[in-house]
């Protein structure tokens, strides 16, 4: 398969996003979490959520699917930003999760997001293992 028709990527994201709320759902995430597609115009799905780790702090997590050819890609993220003097600091980890085939299966579907899940889960700040400055927070 090549790349797939915005109709096909579409129905393969309703797919993903039918199991991400029931993940959602299921797992009764903290901080509103929101599923997002079609992000610049890419055929990908995120679910996003914060964790409250400390007053007015946070770590935010996320499982993301991104259709590339004849697959789609799960990986998952999780950042926390910290505020030092007149800039911040982003601490962040990434991991690849696993791969689907398109076509899908939706028990293959239901596990790898689930796989996901149960990685992304137990991180906590400690987890985030790498470190960028952002611009200064009065910069425009």
């Amino acid at each position: 398969m090549t790349e797939p028709s915005y109709e096909e990527a579409d129905a393969v994201l309703a797919a993903v996003d039918k199991q991400l709320q029931l993940l959602r759902k299921s797992e009764d995430l903290p901080g509103d979490p929101w599923i997002e597609r079609w992000r610049w115009d890419e055929p990908g799905i995120t679910l996003t959520w914060l964790e409250e780790i400390g007053e007015a702090e946070y770590i935010g997590k996320n499982i993301h699917a991104q259709i590339v050819g004849d697959h789609v890609d799960v990986e998952i993220n999780a950042w926390s930003d910290k505020d030092i003097e007149t800039t911040r600091k982003r601490y962040w980890e990434h991991s690849y999760v696993n791969k689907f085939k398109v076509p899908l299966n939706e028990k293959e579907v239901h596990d790898v997001l689930w796989d996901a899940y149960s990685k992304i889960s137990p991180w906590t700040f400690k987890s985030l293992s790498n470190e960028t400055i952002l611009p200064p927070m009065n910069h425009v």
